[in-house]
């Protein structure tokens, strides 16, 4: 599987992921006035050289999805995945969710 380690050897790299898209990602403002939560579920493909766009699985508004393609495409470089030893593309699913605090 590709790794993303920019946490450090300690943390794993699901829950580097997790802990970049929680610091990057911006809730927009217009879904915030519009009191609008929920997920959007992206595709993203994990290949020797980028991160690339698979689609969105589950949308919530324009401005969410726009926003986690963002942050999505500006993520630092990953290991890539490897069999027998040689660099592949691999899937990725990439859940994000957008909650409103009280």
């Amino acid at each position: 599987m590709p790794q993303f380690n920019q946490c450090g050897p300690d943390v794993k790299s699901d829950d580097c992921v997790l802990k970049y898209l929680a610091d990057h990602i911006k809730y927009p403002e217009s879904a915030r006035k519009a009191n609008i939560e929920g997920t959007v579920i992206t595709k993203i493909f994990i290949n020797p050289n980028e991160v690339e766009s698979g689609g969105r699985i589950k949308s919530l508004t324009e401005d969410c999805n726009i926003e986690v393609s963002k942050v999505l495409q500006s993520m630092p470089k990953w290991s890539p995945g490897l069999i027998d030893g040689k660099p592949v593309t691999v899937e990725y699913i990439v859940p994000v969710k957008f909650k409103l605090s009280n």
